[in-house]
């Protein structure tokens, strides 16, 4: 069953709601706001992935889910599950229940693993590769050890971007509608104005006198709208040079992090360009409201260039046993 909310609380309220008696749903799917740098899609996106995680639920968010295959479809390729955090073993389970599915049946299990240069990257491979074994899960395993190299300018330049944006963001006291509204409600104003003005005038203008008082009216109207759009679309030029001059400098924070996604995304796309699924780590969502548009970027930048992606989450208490 599909339910769209009109409301960020309307999920809330369903999870809440959600099962019969004992009987309760531990896993929430939801889709990734493939749109989100132009609408406010994020904040509701961020409002759920909260909402799950406080009420122990395990999310996962799906990108772009309309091409997922349908269930007619007989995929072969490769299922890649990119464990870069420790879940529990929830992305384990998933690829175990995909592959009893005809849809994912003839798909082949690859497991990746980020580590460190200082990590003892053989006895990590054995540890995962028995792992497999007591699951009896058939899988490849692949441990990719990660260079300590320096941050890039790219990494360094996109996340001042982000942080310009989000400084844009917060200094926006009207939505983009809104704007457009106010605008043509001052134009409004200024044409009944300027008719009135007209009017009173009308032996000036019938003498031949230049009229070109409305034409200046106008093109203040157009300056101010056209500025007031400037603020609230964030691709326009004008708009870039306010943002350089808020911020010339990125959060160290931010930055590493950034450079985390961007890294680990070169290597899911270097590895993982061609499979039919790939299974990722979603990281936490941040505790600070201010924090919320920079974690929109970090996944962006994790998933940018990726077809059929899950970013999972458990719970916090998932388990999966060796013992049976």
């Amino acid at each position: 069953m599909c339910c769209i909310f009109k409301s960020i609380d309307g999920l809330s309220y369903l999870i809440q709601s959600a099962g019969l008696g004992a009987l309760k749903p531990n896993t929430v799917i939801l889709s990734w706001p493939h749109d989100w740098k132009n609408t406010s899609n994020w904040r509701s996106f961020i409002h759920s992935v909260r909402v799950v995680s406080e009420m122990r639920r395990a999310v996962i968010v799906a990108k772009e889910p309309e091409k997922f295959p349908d269930l007619t479809s007989r995929e072969s390729g490769y299922l890649d599950i990119w464990w870069i955090v420790q879940d529990g073993g929830l992305m384990l389970l998933m690829t175990f229940l995909l592959k009893q599915h005809k849809v994912w049946k003839k798909c082949n299990l690859r497991l990746f693993t980020v580590a460190q240069i200082t990590d003892n990257s053989i006895q990590i491979k054995n540890d995962l590769v028995q792992l497999m074994y007591n699951l009896r899960l058939t899988a490849e395993v692949h441990v990719i050890e990660m260079q300590d190299s320096d941050i890039s300018a790219y990494t360094y330049e996109r996340t001042l971007q982000a942080e310009q944006r989000k400084e844009m963001l917060s200094k926006m006291k009207l939505s983009k509608k809104q704007s457009s509204k106010e605008a043509q409600m001052i134009f409004d104003k200024g044409h009944r104005s300027r008719s009135g003005s007209i009017n009173g005038i009308s032996s000036v203008a019938s003498s031949g006198a230049d009229a070109s008082g409305g034409g200046v009216v106008e093109n203040r109207l157009a300056t101010q709208s056209s500025v007031e759009e400037s603020d609230g679309e964030l691709g326009e030029s004008a708009g870039s040079v306010q943002l350089m001059r808020l911020k010339s400098r990125p959060d160290e924070g931010n930055v590493r992090r950034m450079d985390t996604a961007v890294k680990i995304n070169r290597l899911v796309q270097e590895k993982s360009s061609g499979s039919r699924l790939i299974m990722i780590n979603l990281p936490k969502p941040p505790t600070i409201d201010e924090r919320e548009f920079i974690y929109m970027e970090f996944i962006e930048a994790l998933i940018e260039g990726l077809d059929q992606v899950f970013l999972v989450r458990g719970g916090g208490h998932e388990v999966v046993t060796i013992y049976s």
